[in-house]
């Protein structure tokens, strides 16, 4: 038996060497030291607590280079390295040296010879009924309280959990269920029929909103406008109040497009077809007067169907074009392998709208419209809106009804699909897959009544950050993931996932791991609407859908042409337009043929400036060999005697064909002058000279001299 001693020379060595390494982490330095050593002897025969301060955790290596110290090298001696000995017998052998109160029948050499393992140690000690330590290693399971097993699930205290309804739930997998990933069926999402040969933008636009959905709201515009016209004889004398045909509403189209690109949906249209604040394409297309009334009258469905039928169908007044809009979504796209379902609140605050809701989120009031989006491309595949509790079918909930009129499109197809909390339900996900053939991952609410209590408790048994806790019931899975973070629990339920526990990489659920992966992709589709959102401010509730439905146009169309010119460009390095980009060709396409057909009525010369160049049309001469051909238009007559920045209607124009070419300019014969266009009918001044590029007949005030050098320069800047 040892003599006790000092306790500073041996016991950190000892202590650090029993209460550290991986092999018993768990056992307490207090507790070995008070076994081993419970009273220290001072010279004075005191007895005093012992002191730890000086006690220190170290790590497995140091208890191999401690117990390496600590015993005598043979080595060493047989190579005459005396220093080293000297030294253990000066620390060992003194009898100042410091010791420890052992078991009977235990010698300190014993120890000290011991091979290195630490169980030989504690062997030797009899420590093998040390106390448990106060705070136990990270992850270490234990046999008195639930733990965390090596791929972090919660263990639970039995086989068989039970929900607040009694709803049965296991805490094993069933082994019999057939894999998941072996027996799903895999699809390409892409474009399809017509859709795979449209590459214009507008080619594209047209897939959706076709042209006879233009010609169905030009039928139902120009009936309310002719209803206008017959209540006020000011309107029929107004000559901004006529009926639109299919190239001004295609114009109409392209200006609503064109303030969503630039983002001045909001500005008012005094701003919008200001030159100084939007440009001249505004101007160049119509009026502002002219597209405020076209907005004001714009009619989706007759009045007469809408008396008749507003009692069984309160989306009437737009219905059919709705109607008509999704059945093309789901006729020329076909989606991939994972969908997603959630919903969107379209702003809207007027009176009149029967089914308007009002929630929390940012937008507080407007119309609610569910949506199912294609989780790789984000093409928005089917819609659906919410028109209030009256029109749902009797007994059947809100959610039921949505995510059943949502798969419509894609049932019996072994898709999955994927929503947010507000539509999960234990109930809704097993109709999925026993009835529509779909799986379905879906965030649920803590307080439904199929799942335990415990499954929204983030302290449960001490859950530890970044565990789970799974229950399984036949072919649905449950999951609790409480996050790194500590944000809050994330619940999950899913029928994707037959008897899948956790990834070996990251440690989450593979749930977790294909929610996480698919949930985005309704906000993505909302996203970029709203970047070039159409929606202006209106107290007509039809008019904001209508916006609405351009908006989606725009996203589907741009995610098919996006497709078609990758799978069909001929240089690799040609690129795909931006979408800015391809709303702005798409403006030009629907515009072009309506501001064409402005230059031949009667508006300001320089407006038809205006749409030259919006129509990249050069003002340029004719070619001099082609002269005699052409008919040279004078605009005298119709000048005469008024503003010469009014517009002048080709028919009442006066066909000149007698010319002659004089310096490079055109001169009218002498019997053929004709009264200068810009003068006045007092003046009566007439002239023999045209204008190069317009014709007109023109007197020396009214013209500007230019010499032959710079005329040539002129003409060739023009030529094609």
């Amino acid at each position: 038996m040892c003599t006790p001693g000092p306790q500073d020379d041996l016991t950190p060595r000892l202590a650090g060497v029993i209460c550290t390494g991986d092999s018993f982490g768990t056992y307490s330095l207090d507790g070995i030291v008070d076994s081993v050593y419970p009273i220290h002897a001072t010279t004075s025969g005191h007895q005093l607590p012992p002191d730890r301060s000086h006690l220190k955790r170290k790590s497995s290596d140091g208890i191999k280079k401690l117990i390496e110290l600590e015993k005598p090298n043979n080595d060493s001696q047989e190579d005459g390295n005396g220093d080293e000995e000297e030294t253990w017998e000066e620390d060992y052998d003194s009898d100042e040296a410091a010791g420890l109160w052992l078991p009977e029948g235990v010698e300190q050499d014993d120890v000290m010879e011991a091979t290195g393992n630490v169980d030989d140690i504690l062997n030797i000690l009899g420590l093998e009924d040390a106390p448990l330590p106060r705070k136990r290693r990270r992850n270490k399971k234990t046999d008195n309280d639930s733990a965390v097993n090596g791929d972090r699930s919660v263990l639970l205290d039995s086989d068989e959990i039970r929900g607040a309804n009694g709803f049965v739930w296991d805490t094993v997998p069933q082994t019999t269920l057939p894999s998941d990933e072996t027996s799903r069926s895999f699809f390409v999402p892409g474009p399809t029929g017509e859709a795979l040969e449209a590459i214009d933008p507008i080619e594209c636009f047209k897939l959706f909103v076709t042209d006879k959905m233009m010609d169905e709201i030009i039928s139902a515009t120009n009936a309310t406008i002719d209803e206008e016209i017959g209540k006020s004889t000011k309107r029929s004398r107004d000559c901004h109040f006529q009926p639109v045909g299919a190239d001004e509403f295609s114009a109409l189209v392209s200006l609503v497009i064109l303030s969503g690109a630039l983002q001045n949906n909001r500005l008012r249209s005094e701003l919008l077809f200001d030159s100084m604040f939007s440009g001249d394409q505004f101007r160049a297309t119509m009026p502002g007067s002219r597209f405020n009334i076209l907005l004001n009258v714009l009619a989706f469905e007759s009045k007469e169907t809408i008396k008749n039928q507003s009692s069984t169908n309160k989306f009437i007044p737009i219905s059919k074009l709705w109607n008509s809009f999704i059945d093309n979504c789901k006729k020329h796209y076909v989606p991939g392998s994972h969908v997603t379902i959630g919903k969107q609140i379209v702003p809207f605050r007027g009176h009149g709208c029967p089914f308007i809701v009002t929630t929390h989120s940012p937008v507080r009031h407007g119309i609610q419209v569910f949506l199912m989006v294609d989780n790789t491309s984000k093409f928005m595949i089917n819609a659906v809106p919410y028109l209030g509790k009256n029109t749902l079918p009797q007994d059947c909930s809100i959610e039921s009804f949505a995510v059943n009129c949502l798969v419509d499109p894609i049932v019996d197809s072994d898709r999955n699909v994927t929503m947010d909390e507000w539509f999960t339900s234990v109930s809704l996900v097993k109709e999925l897959l026993e009835e529509s053939k779909l799986t379905a991952i879906g965030q649920i609410k803590t307080n439904k009544k199929e799942l335990p209590e415990f499954f929204s408790d983030m302290n449960y048994k001490h859950r530890k950050s970044g565990s789970s806790i799974l229950l399984y019931a036949g072919n649905v899975t449950a999951v609790s993931y409480k996050p790194c973070n500590n944000t809050g629990l994330l619940s999950l339920v899913s029928t994707c996932h037959k008897g899948q526990a956790l990834t070996n990489e990251s440690g989450k659920p593979q749930v977790v791991l294909d929610y996480e992966a698919t949930r985005g992709a309704v906000e993505a589709f909302l996203g970029n609407c709203s970047k070039m959102t159409t929606g202006r401010k209106t107290f007509r509730w039809p008019l904001t859908m209508f916006y609405q439905i351009i908006d989606m146009a725009i996203q589907n169309s741009y995610v098919v042409y996006s497709h078609n010119f990758i799978s069909k460009r001929k240089d690799p390095k040609a690129r795909v337009l931006s979408k800015l980009d391809f709303a702005l060709t798409l403006v030009r396409q629907l515009s072009n043929a309506w501001m064409r057909s402005r230059l031949d009525t009667p508006i300001a010369s320089s407006l038809k400036s205006m749409i030259r160049r919006s129509l990249n049309i050069p003002r340029r001469p004719e070619d001099v060999e082609d002269a005699s051909n052409n008919e040279i238009e004078d605009c005298s007559s119709a000048l005469r005697g008024t503003n010469p920045i009014r517009y002048i209607p080709s028919a009442n124009i006066t066909r000149v064909t007698a010319f002659t070419l004089e310096k490079d300019q055109l001169v009218l014969d002498d019997k053929c002058r004709q009264q200068c266009s810009f003068c006045s009918s007092k003046t009566r001044r007439k002239t023999r000279w045209l204008c190069g590029t317009c014709r007109r007949t023109i007197c020396i005030e009214h013209s500007r001299r230019m010499c032959i050098p710079c005329w040539e320069n002129y003409r060739k800047s023009y030529k094609k």
